[in-house]
């Protein structure tokens, strides 16, 4: 007995297949987004805790020396690297508690940071804007390293610490970097993290009031 064979082969047929990837590149076209959206989401959460974390550290810093702030140099985060990682006081002058050059994977590294920082150091810079007249606490090659009286910072929930910085130890005006989709994520005086959206006033005027804290952050 002989069967018909059919003239369909067995699998797909070309507009089924065909149909088939039109589908996966709709859902491509709706996950990719979506997908990039909540990776944007979490390096801004984790960068947010960086920066709280950075806070915490000043905060301890600031208690064992008399009120001052670190220097508003870029020595600033090799100050707060014992603190920020509760390394004992007796071996914090020891060179293998130093900060190291690499900081990937550190609270000084904001996860988004990439091409846009100028120096592999830090991704973060420090606002000595805060606190004027500043303190010379020191000299280096003829060059004086300052520090932020603390108690003359007003309105510490309004007056911008450390922040999201274009590889600079200083954080204001055009230091300032805006990678998270248009905001700065920035570590207030109180200790409090939030994303601010910088005006282009405040990116590019140095002395701009946000800076000293004397009016509400936008």
């Amino acid at each position: 007995m002989h069967h018909k064979i059919s003239n369909r082969i067995a699998g797909f047929t070309l507009v089924e297949l065909l149909t088939v990837i039109a589908i996966i590149g709709i859902l491509a076209a709706i996950i990719i987004p979506v997908a990039g959206k909540v990776r944007d989401s979490a390096r801004n959460a984790q960068c947010l805790s960086n920066l709280r974390q950075t806070g915490v550290a000043a905060r301890l810093y600031i208690e064992d020396n008399k009120g001052m702030s670190p220097p508003t140099s870029s020595v600033y985060s090799d100050k707060l690297w014992p603190y920020a990682y509760s390394i004992p006081l007796r071996s914090r002058t020891s060179p293998q508690d130093e900060l190291p050059d690499n900081l990937a994977g550190t609270i000084f590294e904001c996860p988004k940071a990439g091409s846009d920082t100028v120096t592999p150091r830090r991704s973060y810079g420090m606002n000595g804007k805060l606190g004027q007249p500043l303190v010379k606490i020191d000299e280096v090659d003829g060059k004086p390293i300052n520090a932020i009286r603390m108690a003359n910072v007003t309105i510490p929930s309004q007056a911008p610490f450390f922040g999201d910085s274009k590889g600079s130890s200083a954080f204001y005006g055009k230091f300032a970097n805006p990678r998270h989709n248009g905001k700065a994520n920035i570590c207030f005086a109180d200790g409090h993290a939030a994303s601010v959206i910088l005006t282009e006033e405040m990116l590019t005027n140095d002395n701009h009031s946000f800076w000293k804290g004397e009016i509400p952050k936008p």
